[in-house]
C-alpha cells in the first residue's frame, strides 16, 4: 500500500478582532476569531485557493482546522504572510 502525504502550503492574509483596550495589531491566541485567505498547493500544483471568495474564519482553539495549521497561525498579526507546510502526522 502507498501512502499519500498532502503538504498544505498557505498564505495567509490574516485579519482578526480581539477586544482589546490598547490599541495596535494584536496576535492571534486562543478565542481570536481570524479570516484569512489562502492557496492550498499539492507538488506545486494549487489544489484550493479562496482568492477571490470569502476568507475562510475560524476560532483560534475551537479545533476547527487540523491541529498543525492551527498551531502555525498562532502568533500571527494582522496582514501577516506566512507560508505554511503542514506534515503529515499533524
Amino acid at each position: 500500500m502507498r501512502l499519500v502525504f498532502l503538504i498544505l502550503f498557505l498564505v495567509a492574509a490574516v485579519s482578526f478582532s480581539v477586544n482589546a483596550a490598547a490599541g495596535g495589531k494584536m496576535a492571534i491566541k486562543d478565542g481570536s476569531e481570524v479570516a484569512f485567505d489562502y492557496t492550498l498547493t499539492v507538488d506545486g500544483k494549487v489544489m484550493d485557493s479562496s482568492m477571490g471568495r470569502t476568507p475562510l474564519e475560524y476560532k483560534q482553539g475551537d479545533n476547527q482546522l487540523i491541529p498543525g495549521l492551527t498551531k502555525q497561525m498562532a502568533g500571527l498579526k494582522e496582514g501577516d504572510e506566512k507560508n505554511i507546510v503542514v506534515r503529515p502526522e499533524e
